[in-house]
């Protein structure tokens, strides 16, 4: 081969190959950082918010152990993980299913208090002559009745939440 022929090569070699191999080796690395930086940002979000359940179970069961009343009327840490992106159902089954468990035993517990006003009126407690008392004792044992369900949801879902938090900070 000539000279002008290694010339040529030489040439073609730094002016087109090399920028085009550097730039197909930084899109490769930043792709690979992004991808890498997603993973570890999914996973802190996710552990967030099985951190955020947790606590929450852990306030309803500790206020049922010492009240043994219901905390609250929902769950926000539930309704956000199951709005979120993070967990689906072929990696979290369980998780999911104690969750939608979780969150339906709560639906009858509001329809009863939301329906005790209009229920237990005057003119109802009448009509069904109970008394005063006989009317909170009844709403007393209905809401007794929900709460258990609802405790005892939020037990089987905390140690769901505890195998997942295990299960995240052992990888």
């Amino acid at each position: 081969m000539s000279e002008i022929d290694w010339t040529l090569m030489l040439t073609v070699f730094t002016g087109v190959v090399v920028p085009i191999g550097s730039v197909f080796i930084g899109w490769s690395l930043a792709n690979w950082r992004a991808d890498r930086k997603e993973c570890k940002d999914e996973l802190i979000q996710r552990i967030k918010l099985l951190y955020m359940l947790r606590h929450e179970l852990e306030t309803v069961i500790a206020y049922y152990d010492e009240h043994k009343k219901y905390y609250s009327r929902e769950t926000m840490t539930g309704k956000l993980l199951i709005n979120s992106a993070l967990f689906n159902v072929d990696d979290h089954r369980e998780l999911l299913s104690k969750l939608w468990n979780y969150l339906r035993v709560y639906q009858p517990l509001n329809e009863a208090l939301d329906s005790f006003p209009t229920m237990f009126a005057p003119t109802q407690a009448k009509l069904l002559n109970k008394t005063g008392s006989e009317v909170v004792e009844l709403k007393n044992s209905i809401t007794d009745h929900k709460t258990m369900d609802i405790y005892e949801a939020a037990q089987s879902l905390f140690e769901e939440v505890l195998n997942q938090i295990r299960l995240i900070e052992n990888n």
